[in-house]
Formats: C-alpha cells, sequence, structure tokens
C-alpha cells in the first residue's frame, strides 16, 4: 500500500462559520472528491472509509463522497478503488467543523495471483471472487452448503473451523470466533454493505450463495477493517434471483377449414360476404 498526494482544499473552522452556525452545528463534516492524478477524472465507485470504524461510504459519479454528524476528534480516511492506488491521510477533526478535501490517486496495474478453475465455475460478485483468489480467510460456496445439507446460517458457520455458534431456543444464535475475547461479535456484512449480527439467523440459507470467514484483523483485508473487525469479520453474500423468463407470445389460432361440396375444394372458413 503507498499513500498519494492529498490536497485540502479547505477546512472551515468553527470561528470561520459564525458563532450562531456554531451551536446549531455540534458535529462535524468531512466531505470531498476523488480525481485521477494529472487528467484530473473522477473516480466513480471507490470506497471511501474511516479505519476504526463501520462508516464508509462510495465515490458518486463526480467522485464526490461525503460523512456528516461526526464528533469531533481524529479520524484516518482510507480511500480504495480497483485499479488505483489506496490513499490514506488522518484528518483532525474540530467541533462543528466544515473539511472539504481533494484526493488524487492514479491508475496501477492489479496483479491477482494465478487461479486454476477446475469443474463448473464459481458463481458470485467480483469481491467475492477476488478476496477467495486472495485466500487470506475461509470461504463456503453454494455448492458446499448443498453438499452438507444446512438447514440454517448458523448451520453452515459450524463447518468453519475456529468458529462457536451459540444458540438459545434453537433460534437466536450469536457467532463467535473461538481466539477472540470472550463476548466479543465479529463484524457483520451482507453483500458488502455492514450489517447487523441478527442476519446471521434471520437470514434463509436457501437465499446464501456464500460466506466469508476472517477469524481476526491479521486476516481481514483493508476494505474490511473496522474496530469490530478485531472480532473477526463475517461476509454473507445472497443468491442473484435469476431474471424473468420471457413471456412467449401467443400464437395466432389457425383457420378450420370445412369442406365446400359445391366446388368439390376445401376453403378456409370464414365471415359470410
Amino acid at each position: 500500500m503507498r499513500t498519494i498526494g492529498i490536497g485540502v482544499i479547505a477546512a472551515l473552522a468553527a470561528g470561520a462559520i459564525g458563532p450562531g452556525a456554531v451551536q446549531a452545528q455540534a458535529t462535524g463534516v468531512i466531505r470531498g472528491v476523488l480525481l485521477t492524478t494529472g487528467e484530473r477524472r473522477p473516480v466513480e465507485g471507490a470506497r471511501i472509509s474511516l479505519v476504526g470504524t463501520t462508516v464508509a461510504t462510495r465515490t458518486g459519479a463526480t467522485g464526490g463522497f461525503e460523512f456528516t454528524g461526526l464528533e469531533a476528534g481524529r479520524y484516518l480516511i482510507r480511500v480504495a478503488a480497483i485499479g488505483y492506488a489506496t490513499v490514506t491521510t488522518p484528518i483532525d477533526l474540530k467541533s462543528g467543523q466544515i473539511v472539504d478535501l481533494e484526493f488524487n490517486t492514479e491508475a496501477e496495474a492489479v496483479n491477482l495471483p494465478e487461479v486454476t478453475v477446475e469443474g463448473e465455475a464459481t458463481n458470485g460478485p467480483m469481491d467475492w471472487l477476488r478476496r477467495k483468489s486472495e485466500g487470506r480467510g475461509r470461504y463456503i460456496d453454494r455448492a458446499e452448503i448443498e453438499r452438507r445439507q444446512a438447514a440454517t446460517l448458523p448451520d453452515v458457520m459450524r463447518m468453519v473451523p475456529g468458529v462457536r455458534v451459540e444458540c438459545r431456543n434453537g433460534m437466536q444464535c450469536a457467532i463467535r470466533m473461538t481466539r477472540a475475547p470472550r463476548g466479543c461479535n465479529p463484524a457483520f456484512f451482507m453483500d458488502g454493505v455492514p450489517s447487523d449480527p441478527a442476519i446471521a439467523w434471520l437470514t434463509p440459507v436457501q437465499e446464501v450463495e456464500g460466506v466469508e470467514v476472517y477469524s481476526g484483523p491479521a486476516q481481514t483485508p483493508p476494505e474490511l477493517e473496522s474496530f469490530q473487525a478485531r472480532c473477526g469479520v463475517v461476509v454473507i453474500w445472497t443468491r442473484t434471483p435469476p431474471p424473468p423468463r420471457p413471456k412467449e407470445p401467443k400464437s395466432k389460432p389457425k383457420p378450420v377449414s370445412s369442406p365446400d361440396t359445391s366446388h368439390g375444394v376445401r376453403r378456409a372458413a370464414g365471415p359470410l360476404a
């Protein structure tokens, strides 16, 4: 990972926006834009996260992003986009402050380890396939779930070494890593978005395409890092429903023929003239 230049456009301190505005705005704002170096093209879809928290967002079509309602303090901002160098920088945010940033990053080659595929192709989103090829954690795909005949998502988690599943009344289940401190719950993601631990027992196993499990910070990929990740990370990917089958056009009824005895030939029946 390497850090590239970051330009601070403006940092409007509390005193710069007036005493009345300071009282009305007790929390701070961090916003900015991500552009390529040189051509200054906006980078859309980059993940902007505050390291050590669950706060994250993605850049829009203009490369812009915004975090609102932030408490005063020191933040480490990480900017990551596939095909571009990762950018990180610390920011000291004061109460009521608005900080405008400009990040500049340059394209770089993404080298993934060589993967030999045998049998049927693996389904799943790009993040799932990329991280599975890197092999940092444990990965369970749909074929494995069906082979083990798992009835619930907690049953799927029981397949993973180092994972402890604790269920009450056979329904609500807590998932923990055996090496994590007692009572330390891992961070949960559903289709790449931070989620509540309740998804572990609310998601029907029939809707699960795959599961990623990382036992602690040493295994966790940078884009999944958070304070909660010290206890591990569980990423659940749901199945994409098949596209609806196109409706077949209704065939027109064929004309019914009836004999015409007067002429000795068969004619199609139709309205009388």
